[in-house]
């Protein structure tokens, strides 16, 4: 408190003065201070360090992390930082993630009155291995006044989009076509079952003729029950969250290309907290070792 004292009154009296009143050794005084200004300093480093650490994770994060999310992942990098002082530093840094939109109304397409087939996944979304359970789904986005529909493939292992297809229609080719390239990828063995909504493209006979000659058996939700594909919705709210909603898209050429892009970084980069924070890529490359 001494120390203090006369560090904060030294412009009014000198030193010299204020030690031989406290009864202070000025040595002491000056040691005290040069060991303060190297915490001080210290201090300033650290700060320094965490916030280009938050800045680049924020960045990397596509401007899309939370502060859950870049809270874990600074702890995992070796930061020492709290909850509290990373809402300081994102407040100071003008960062914040991306909150979602509200849920449209799903897409409605032809369905038979009895389900095609049984739902055998029964909302077990957790596989022991890759090429186990493959997930799949179209969604609606729009470019302009076009609409453009994406049907993707997910790994439900890992989370991984392994095969995805665009067009401007929604007919059964739509999901013939995103299945193709998941199969050439992964050359899944025997075992794989692929689970999806009852929606008519999944029901048609090419897509089911395509399954039995693959040896993939079929699995459906349940009518009109989203929860029960709910992996693969919820990488369509993320794909709409982090890239569609961010700007208006002019054309669905230009929409298709960064989609494609954003797949290629979802599935290398982009860290999942269900995923220990590991990207689908990282994830599957640790289970392999």
């Amino acid at each position: 408190m001494k120390f203090e004292f006369i560090d904060r009154m030294k412009g009014v009296h000198t030193t010299q003065a204020l030690c031989r009143a406290l009864r202070v050794n000025p040595s002491s005084f000056y040691y005290w201070r040069s060991r303060r200004g190297a915490v001080d300093r210290r201090i300033l480093a650290n700060e320094a360090a965490v916030r280009r650490a938050v800045k680049v994770t924020h960045r990397r994060g596509r401007g899309s992390y939370g502060r859950p999310r870049l809270l874990a992942l600074l702890r995992e990098q070796g930061h020492e930082i709290g909850g509290n002082r990373l809402r300081r530093i994102m407040r100071e840094l003008d960062l914040r993630g991306r909150s979602g939109r509200k849920r449209r109304k799903r897409l409605s397409s032809e369905q038979t009155k009895k389900a095609p087939a049984p739902n055998l996944l029964e909302r077990a979304f957790d596989a022991k291995a890759p090429n186990r359970v493959w997930t799949g789904d179209i969604t609606e986005l729009r470019a302009g006044e076009a609409k453009l529909y994406l049907a993707v493939v997910v790994d439900l292992f890992s989370r991984k989009i392994v095969g995805w297809a665009s067009a401007v229609h929604m007919r059964s080719t739509l999901v013939i076509d995103a299945m193709k390239p998941a199969v050439r990828r992964r050359a899944p063995g025997p075992g794989l079952m692929f689970h999806s909504d009852q929606g008519s493209q999944f029901a048609s006979e090419r897509f089911q003729s395509m399954l039995r000659t693959l040896g993939i058996q079929q699995s459906m939700s349940r009518r009109g029950n989203c929860w029960d594909n709910a992996p693969t919705e919820s990488f369509f709210a993320t794909l709409k969250k982090e890239l569609v909603y961010t700007r208006p898209w002019s054309s669905v050429e230009e929409l298709e290309k960064a989609i494609n892009r954003y797949i290629a970084y979802y599935n290398d980069h982009r860290a999942h907290t269900k995923l220990g924070l590991k990207s689908p890529k990282e994830y599957e490359r640790h289970h392999t070792a």
